[in-house]
């Protein structure tokens, strides 16, 4: 057992021992103190017990004898004692031995408290037990129930019923209880009656029904409420929608993860004890790479870089497996002195429009949320395409529409919350017109997501060796042992050292890096065709951004995946882009392939873009430019162009970008802009006002 692990219990250990000390304190203040702080002297103690017609000297005498004139200290110890290893009581002329643990003695039945007690436990505990499993498994069902079904007649019909439930008096609902059941309908037999569960089972759990359900009501009633509130936070986190996107069944969703997470405390609380391996720093802490310096940012030519392992500094030297490529380390290409154009990748990309028979193709997509305050229309009339082993860009403000995209190719959207029509097509099929069942069983196994903050979208009770298990074996009818092999060899392809040991880690466990590699091993683990990365390398230092941003482009020509980077960051999809799709408002406002995007940009709103990159390969001459404004409201979205108030360009364009919203409009080569201004105007402007401050 590791030593982290027996400090921890022994600190434990050690807390409940001084949690027992500080009851037994409390019990004996209880009822040898506060008669005292009551006003009671010594005498009126010892005359209840000799009775009020003892003698004055009797009186003096047992008070001195119980210790009453002792200082307080003196009697708690004293009584400590008698505790544990007993004591005597006088009884008139008698004198009665109270063995260990006593308790007390009882001048009721002349008894010791302790056999008593355990006397009568077995009807407690029957009680306490039965009752229990009552009002946790109503409680928990009904709880989980309303917390699916908000807002409906059951969810608030029941939660009618446990308020009512907390706030009746546990005493009138016996009373109620005994009333009707047992003296009026005769269903129950009334209170007092009670049979041993090895003499009758059936009679003893009959005797005690009544009172199970009573005490299940008040109790039932918070675990509902509890329950439903901790489900409904729990259902909307990113570990849920992880699992939803590894295709799994419904019920288990609700149940491994959702309900786990409701019921089972923070797992936080544990991490400062149990010293996660993020803390440690050493040459595997990322698994890949050591810290380095931030001269990365010079974004010096590749020619001019040290290699790999040089300085004598072992730690440089990026772990790979032996059948991992070569990876290049930079995230952004170096733009040429010139800047006249920029040279994205080393092999030539094709023209890309909207066509039809690609592997993915996305036809007048829309997407609306119905809300209190009006529609959200979140995507609105949507077109793109992407082919196996094509990796296609989609950049845009936060609120522009690029993940809710994602998650409409990926169905997880709730059909009862959002409005969508058009067509995503998957190799042909339709996903909008397929049926639930049928998307969920190409989640995880022909199409794959990795989501923007690892950290929270996967689960924190479950190892990441369960959860890569999960996804697999959900899609492949494998034995565990071979699930768990598989498992270690995608940890090992995507570069985490030591797989066999780190499937056993929690993901609070791992580093930045390590868990968005992890969350790849995970997408990948059915072999995908489709892999959608939602801002894969955000809250990433860059050079772990270069890392993960090499293996996604290694795994894809591994898989010959199709690939859709979700991004704010232009340099990202500069870097693995084929074709960019830039959205704005829910549309797409511009449309072709890289090299049309970074060399030939023809809307206002990618010059904005463009123009708050900061550039490394040279120095800048202005300041960076930012856009104007804010995105607008998706509720209300601007007449006309939807750019228009934050373009600095609408007084060009006769007053149409007020009036009429642009279409999609193919200026030649697979190039599509959306955009008033004319062709050679939108040319000029680039070639002459926005390219120069770059």
């Amino acid at each position: 057992m590791p030593n982290n692990v027996v400090a921890y219990i022994f600190r434990r250990l050690v807390a409940a021992a001084a949690m027992l000390v500080l009851v037994s304190i409390l019990t004996f203040s209880i009822f040898y103190l506060v008669p005292r702080w009551a006003g009671a002297t010594p005498e009126t103690l010892a005359t209840r017990y000799v009775g009020r017609t003892a003698t004055a000297q009797t009186v003096q005498a047992t008070a001195e004898r119980l210790g009453f004139y002792d200082p307080f200290y003196v009697q708690y110890l004293h009584w400590a004692k008698t505790v544990v290893v007993g004591g005597q009581f006088d009884m008139g002329a008698d004198t009665v031995q109270c063995p260990a643990p006593c308790l007390g003695y009882s001048f009721i039945t002349r008894q010791p408290v302790w056999p008593e007690l355990l006397d009568r436990m077995p009807v407690t505990f029957s009680l306490a037990i039965g009752a229990a499993v009552i009002w946790v498994i109503a409680g928990i069902s009904i709880g989980v129930l309303s917390a699916l079904r908000r807002g409906s007649v059951f969810d608030r019909g029941a939660m009618t019923i446990a308020l009512a439930g907390v706030s009746m008096p546990i005493f009138w609902t016996g009373l109620m209880g005994l009333t009707f059941f047992s003296y009026k309908w005769h269903i129950f037999p009334p209170g007092g009656s009670y049979t041993p569960f090895f003499t009758n089972p059936a009679e003893w759990a009959y005797d005690l029904m009544l009172p199970w359900i009573t005490l299940a009501l008040l109790f039932s009633a918070q675990y509902a409420r509890l329950t439903r509130a901790g489900m409904l936070e729990t259902m909307g986190e990113d570990y849920v929608r992880t699992a939803r996107a590894k295709g799994l069944q419904e019920r288990r969703v609700v149940v491994k993860h959702g309900l786990r997470g409701a019921l089972t405390p923070p797992a936080h609380d544990l991490r400062p004890r149990l010293r996660p391996a993020d803390r440690r720093r050493g040459a595997d802490r990322e698994g890949v790479l050591a810290q380095r310096s931030r001269e990365v940012l010079h974004r010096r030519h590749r020619q001019q870089r040290p290699a790999e392992g040089a300085r004598g500094d072992p730690g440089r030297r990026p772990v790979r497996h032996p059948c991992q490529p070569g990876r290049r380390p930079a995230v952004r290409r170096r733009r040429p002195e010139s800047a006249v154009q920029v040279t994205l990748t080393d092999h030539e990309r094709p023209a890309a429009e909207p066509r039809r028979g690609s592997f993915l193709e996305v036809r007048d997509l829309r997407v609306h949320f119905p809300t209190d305050d009006g529609l959200v229309k979140s995507v609105d009339g949507l077109s793109f395409a992407v082919d196996r082993g094509k990796t296609l860009g989609i950049v845009g403000e936060s609120g522009s529409g690029k993940s809710v995209t994602s998650m409409s190719v990926m169905g997880l959207h709730k059909k009862g919350s959002a409005r969508i029509s058009g067509q995503i097509l998957l190799d042909g099929q339709d996903l909008i017109t397929s049926s639930s069942e049928e998307v969920r069983k190409m989640r995880g196994k022909r199409m794959a997501m990795i989501f923007q903050d690892p950290l929270s979208a996967m689960h924190p009770y479950y190892t990441v060796g369960n959860q890569i298990i999960e996804a697999y074996r959900i899609h492949n009818d494998v034995s565990a042992k071979k699930a768990r092999a598989h498992a270690i060899d995608m940890l090992d392809r995507v570069g985490i050292p030591e797989p066999d040991q780190r499937v056993d880690a929690y993901p609070h466990q791992y580093s930045g890096g390590m868990r968005q590699r992890a969350m790849i091993a995970m997408a990948l683990s059915c072999d995908p065709a489709l892999l959608i990365a939602d801002e894969p390398t955000t809250a990433l230092d860059v050079t772990v951004q270069a890392q993960i941003l090499d293996l996604i482009r290694d795994l894809q020509k591994e898989f010959n995946s199709a690939v859709i980077i979700i991004t704010h960051d232009l340099g990202v999809v500069a870097e693995l882009a084929d074709d960019i799709l830039v959205m704005y408002a829910g549309r797409a406002i511009e449309y072709g392939t890289a090299e049309h995007i970074f060399n030939e940009p023809e809307h206002p709103y990618t010059w904005g873009l463009l123009g708050s990159m900061p550039r490394f390969d040279r120095e800048r001459t202005e300041r960076l430019l930012p856009i104007k404004g804010t995105p607008p409201s998706l509720i209300n979205v601007p007449s006309g162009c939807a750019f228009h108030p934050r373009c600095q360009f609408a007084d060009q364009t006769g007053g149409l970008s007020q009036t009429e919203r642009p279409e999609l409009v193919d200026n030649g080569a697979g190039h599509l802009v959306a955009c008033h201004l004319p062709h050679g105007r939108r040319q000029e402007i680039w070639r002459d006002e926005i390219q120069p401050l770059l």
